[in-house]
Order: C-alpha cells, then sequence, then structure tokens
C-alpha cells in the first residue's frame, strides 16, 4: 500500500506547458492515518476507486463507507500531463465540507496576471514575455518567470 491517496479535480487542470494540450492527472496527497492508494474526485463523497491490484482492492460496499476529513484543506502534488508527461510545476488544495465532500480546488504557487494580445498571444505581466495562445486552453506556465497563468 502506498502512504497517499490519488486525487482528481473537476474540472481536471490541463498541462500548463505552452504548447500542450494534455491533462495533469494523478495528484497525490496525505489526509490522514488511513491512505489506501484511493481515487478521490471532487464532487463525490466516497472513493471512486481504489488504484492497487484487484486480488487487495477492498469492494465497493467497503470503499463506500471512507470519507475524507471534514473541513480540510488537503494538499496535492505530483501530477503528471497525460500527454507530454511533464511535471506539475504547482501543487493544489483540496478543500473539503462539514461531510467531507470535496467541494474546491485551489491552484498553491505564484499566480501571474496575464493579457490576452490580438486573441493570438498570451503576455505574462510580470515579465512581459508572451507566448501563442492556444484555443480552450486555460492554464500556462510562463517560461521565462515560471508564474502560472489562469486564462
Amino acid at each position: 500500500m502506498s502512504l497517499f491517496d490519488y486525487f482528481e479535480p473537476a474540472p481536471p487542470f490541463g498541462c500548463h506547458r505552452p504548447g500542450c494540450i494534455g491533462t495533469l492527472t494523478r495528484w497525490q496527497g496525505q489526509h490522514s492515518n488511513t491512505a489506501c492508494s484511493f481515487l478521490w474526485r471532487q464532487g463525490l463523497l466516497s472513493p471512486a476507486d481504489q488504484l492497487v491490484p484487484q486480488r487487495i482492492k477492498a469492494k465497493p460496499d467497503k470503499r463506500s463507507m471512507f470519507r475524507l476529513p471534514s473541513n480540510a484543506a488537503i494538499h496535492a502534488y505530483g501530477a503528471t500531463c497525460d500527454t507530454c508527461q511533464a511535471y506539475a510545476r504547482f501543487d493544489i488544495e483540496c478543500e473539503t465540507d462539514a461531510e467531507g465532500l470535496w467541494i474546491s480546488t485551489k491552484i498553491q504557487a505564484k499566480i501571474a496576471a496575464s493579457r490576452v494580445i490580438e486573441r493570438e498571444w498570451i503576455q505574462c505581466m510580470n515579465c512581459y514575455d508572451a507566448w501563442r495562445r492556444i484555443e480552450g486552453k486555460r492554464l500556462y506556465l510562463c517560461p521565462t518567470c515560471e508564474g502560472v497563468i489562469q486564462q
């Protein structure tokens, strides 16, 4: 067994590399002494799955009894892109409500302001570097100052 669980934000975060349109997956986090390689999905009260060999996996009825801690902020890290395999350059914080339901996700990083130039370029307002915008992409990492930019 691992010493952490896996977390899937909803909606997922796209890869931050300027040219990639992949998704960051397999966020790892620790929330208590009961980490069992569960896969937690934002918006679900119990684990969606358990990422272990089938022969040792908890049955769905048993798995449905597990909960995240109530009113907690769970630190998660170590995601990779499902397309380019790049590691996430930032962490996330998963917030739960009084019942242990994961209700929100925040990026834990240096956030940079930005602006769109002529609909095709994004400019970082920290260092003024600019690069081509990709339609539908919402998350970038500035290649110069490494600020995280959300569109």
